[in-house]
């Protein structure tokens, strides 16, 4: 906020009085001729949050934007530099298949809600 916003609002409350009398002068009394110009009169400015959230939301995507195709640049960058590495050692990348028996030995693994030091060591007898 502004000097001047924290200006009008602490000198709305006199403002507001001064309105006051001048009704009752006006409208109660009958003492003046009825004045009805500045009755509408704010002497505080209203802002829509709205309109002051649509730059920070463009802002925002604009940012994110940014960052997605820093994102994107750093992992076709990774990829190279690791095709690369591959390409000149002459390792191939392999995946691991699990046999027969070790899938039986997970399966049993998973069937124990807790598992204890006895369960673990007849286990690792039966491998």
């Amino acid at each position: 906020m502004r000097p001047v916003g924290f200006y009008n609002i602490f000198t709305y409350y006199d403002l507001g009085i001064t309105y006051l009398k001048e009704i009752l002068q006006q409208d109660v009394y009958k003492i003046e001729p009825r004045n009805t110009k500045g009755h509408r009169k704010h002497n505080v400015v209203v802002h829509k949050l709205i309109s002051q959230l649509v730059p920070l939301k463009k802002e925002l995507k604009e940012d994110q934007q940014k960052n997605n195709i820093l994102q994107n640049n750093q992992i076709e960058n990774n990829n190279n530099t690791t095709n690369k590495l591959y390409e000149q050692t002459g390792i191939k990348c392999q995946c691991r298949v699990t046999n027969n028996n070790e899938k039986i030995f997970l399966k049993e693994l998973l069937k124990f809600d807790i598992f204890s030091e006895d369960k673990t060591i007849k286990m690792l007898e039966k491998i």
